[in-house]
């Protein structure tokens, strides 16, 4: 099996380096609440053993600023993300893994050649290992999401995911929804202006899903809601108090 939903079910197999985490729902009241975004990971090293319900997992994952190292649990995460899913290439071998990790860990060491006060890396556009669209003339810079950070590093290892040049492009809609989102929170100039393709974090989780890389798809709108992947609410059949 390539993904493994640990809202359903335990994981039937230890996470591995270079696999692909995701934060898609958070716990409330014993049932699982679809996030507003969904957000996904890599995991920087082994993690031996099944039973991951109370492990902290070392991730790299591009925030709203730059590649982070942080610690994700899959119970009571509180203020770290949730795995709530996550998916590995069987026939991935160690080189790759390693491969993919290592770009990952470049990146995040990566410094910027200027010094400035709430500067962000992420790009909501074309992705970019070497330059950003804000800071053309500067140095140790990269444009992502965190969805096509952890695309861009299986692409380097040579396992690209997704067949990027067949996604669809974004709607104005959409592109002016995140527009809004991103400048209340990072300021203006992290959208692209002209036409992209979106990557969306599930596109990554259906590939694991249907063990197909890289995922080509005719049509891609029914695979854009995360929502596909957290469980239904639990409805009890005691009656109200």
């Amino acid at each position: 099996m390539a993904i493994h939903n640990l809202m359903m079910r335990a994981a039937s197999q230890p996470i591995r380096k270079g696999d692909v985490l995701f934060y898609l729902a958070d716990e409330d009241a014993g049932n699982w609440v679809k996030t507003k975004t969904a957000h996904v990971g890599l995991a920087a090293r082994d993690h031996p053993g099944r039973d991951i319900s109370s492990m902290q997992v070392l991730v790299y994952h591009m925030t709203l600023t730059q590649v982070e190292r942080d610690y994700w649990k899959c119970r009571d995460a509180g203020s770290c993300c949730y795995i709530n899913l996550f998916g590995s290439c069987e026939d991935l071998g160690g080189p790759r893994r390693s491969k993919i990790i290592d770009t990952a860990a470049k990146t995040h060491n990566s410094k910027p050649s200027i010094i400035k006060d709430n500067l962000s890396r992420y790009y909501f556009g074309n992705p970019s290992r070497k330059t950003h669209p804000l800071y053309d003339r500067a140095e140790g810079m990269y444009a992502f999401t965190c969805a096509t950070f952890v695309h861009d590093c299986y692409k380097e290892a040579k396992k690209p995911l997704i067949n990027f040049a067949n996604i669809e492009f974004i709607s104005d809609e959409e592109r002016r929804k995140f527009e809004a989102m991103l400048t209340r929170h990072i300021g203006p100039g992290h959208v692209q202006q002209t036409p992209f393709k979106r990557l969306n974090p599930s596109y990554l989780a259906h590939a694991f899903r249907l063990a197909r890389y890289p995922l080509n798809l005719a049509d891609w709108s029914g695979y854009r809601d995360h929502g596909f992947f957290v469980p239904l609410p639990i409805v009890s059949d005691e009656p109200p108090a």
